[in-house]
């Protein structure tokens, strides 16, 4: 079994993100036609497939990650208001304070 410390799974992701960006900076230099096909499927893609929230430190520290659905607009004012103490930005600021401190 195959498992990923969390900052080699953040890597990941965001090695994954910058090459599909990368592809449609180069196709869009060297197949503008193309790619002015490829930006609206994409753009539509990117508004129908789920989305989900990926937050880096986790409750569980087992899982390098931990992924919430994103909800509707209301839904996630009110995600907001009532976050989980592993998303807020104080546990973020406890865990900085922890690294220096050890």
């Amino acid at each position: 079994m195959l498992t990923l410390s969390r900052a080699e799974a953040v890597n990941g992701l965001i090695g994954e993100r910058a090459a599909l960006v990368a592809g449609v900076v180069v196709a869009w230099r060297r197949h503008r036609p193309a790619a002015q096909r490829l930006v609206p499927i994409l753009a539509a893609a990117n508004l129908l497939l789920p989305a989900e929230h990926v937050i880096a430190a986790p409750a569980d520290e087992e899982a390098p990650l931990h992924r919430v659905a994103i909800l509707s607009l209301p839904a996630e004012r009110e995600r907001a208001k009532n976050q989980p103490y592993h998303a807020s930005p104080y546990a973020y600021n406890r865990r900085g304070m922890d690294a220096f401190s050890s």
